[in-house]
This record gives structure tokens, sequence and C-alpha cells, in this order.
């Protein structure tokens, strides 16, 4: 079951949520970066349902910076590029100093502005050896207005990347899922990108009756688990 954790995180806290599988030893781990409500039953569900199959998942608290903001989407437009690099090294190192985690042996997940960080943590992290992209957006644009954008970054990754997409989306558009493939293509970067007619933004997320979409949920899961257990065993 998951559960949480506060770690210090250059003098503030920040929550991490936690799922930890069955059994001793040294663990894979997932990174699971929050959608854009933070973490939620969602976000929750998704470190389960990874510990059900043998990887240590956490999730930190990216909006930790923020305590006083309700407003999602206030939140999501005070977000830094930098802060955000910084967040998802302090998660690692948290696994790295339990000793519960295989240090070779680390992804990184997420969905909607959690896909968009999980490709930002795949290229400035080189610890990170598999990446997981559920339709992240705003990959053209820096965060914080000082640092280049994920896509400018592409080059920088150093692991395989699945990305999963529905293509009534808007944001990534099919466009902007051609010019991410295209430039990993170009940058020589392993990807599988799979999409989904009859889905759009947060297709996955069971939260929303309006946008949740059984089937291409489950075939995304799916592919999820054997892509990250091929990767990292």
């Amino acid at each position: 079951m998951a559960h949480y954790e506060t770690i210090d995180q250059a003098g503030q806290p920040m929550r991490v949520c936690l799922s930890l599988p069955s059994g001793g030893g040294a663990h894979p781990a997932i990174i699971v970066m929050c959608h854009g409500a933070g973490l939620d039953a969602f976000g929750e569900d998704v470190c389960d349902r990874l510990a059900e199959t043998g990887f240590v998942a956490a999730a930190p608290d990216v909006f930790h910076r923020q305590p006083g903001v309700t407003d999602s989407a206030v939140k999501r437009a005070n977000m830094i590029d930098g802060q955000i690099v910084a967040d998802i090294d302090s998660t690692i190192s948290l696994l790295q100093n339990k000793n519960i985690i295989d240090p070779d042996r680390i992804g990184i997940l997420g969905h909607c502005m959690g896909g968009r960080m999980s490709l930002l943590g795949a290229c400035a992290d080189r610890r990170i050896q598999a990446c997981v992209d559920f339709y992240g957006g705003n990959c053209m644009v820096s965060w914080g207005g000082h640092d280049p954008t994920p896509f400018e970054r592409i080059g920088d990754i150093r692991c395989p990347v699945l990305g999963l997409f529905g293509n009534e989306d808007e944001n990534p558009s099919p466009g902007d899922v051609d010019r991410i493939s295209a430039e990993m293509n170009r940058c020589d970067i392993t990807h599988e990108f799979h999409r989904y007619d009859d889905a759009g933004h947060a297709f996955q997320n069971f939260l929303s009756d309006e946008r949740y979409r059984s089937e291409p949920s489950a075939d995304a899961w799916n592919k999820t688990l054997t892509f990250l257990s091929h990767r990292l065993g």
C-alpha cells in the first residue's frame, strides 16, 4: 500500500509517496512523476500497481514549494525545470539511502505534466535507464524561462523511451508527437511510440469519467509493464 514519507529538500519538507514490493533484496525502482492534480488517488494507484509487479515506486510532491497555493493551474504555472530535476535527484537519493533498490535499474514514468517531467528527468539524470511518457505536453516550452526545453534536450537522453498518446489530444497534439519522434530519430534515441484512436488527453485517468478510456488504458499499461520489465528486469 502507498504511504508517505517526508524528506528535506533544500530546507523545505517534501512528501514522497512510496509503494514497496514484497520480498527482500534490491529491487528495480520507478520514479513516478505526478499529473497536474498532484499526488492523489490516481498517483497512489500507479505506485501500488508498480509495486505489485516488483518495482519500488516513489512519487515526489513537486508542488511542495507552494504549500499555500490551492489552484492547480497556478501551481503548474509556477513550476521551474531546475527544481523538478532537483526533486527527482532527492527522490532517487532517498531510495538509495534505504538500500532497497538496485541503482543500475532506475526508471521514470509520468502522466500529463508528469510525462513531460519524466522526459526532462531522462534528459537530466543519467542514472535513469528507462523512461515512460504518458501524453506529456508542453515539451517545447521551458518552465521557469531559463533552461532549455525538454525537446531541446532530447539529445541528452541515454535510455530507451516509451511514449503513449491519444490521437484526439491537443497537448501533445499528433503533430507534437511526430516532432518529438523525429527529433529522437535524429538524435538516435531508442524509442517506441503508441497512439490510440478515440482517446484524448488523460485517457488513463480513471478519476475522470469524461476522459478515461478503459481499452486504451489497459493496453497502454500492459505495454508499460512489458517495456519496464524488459529494460529493468
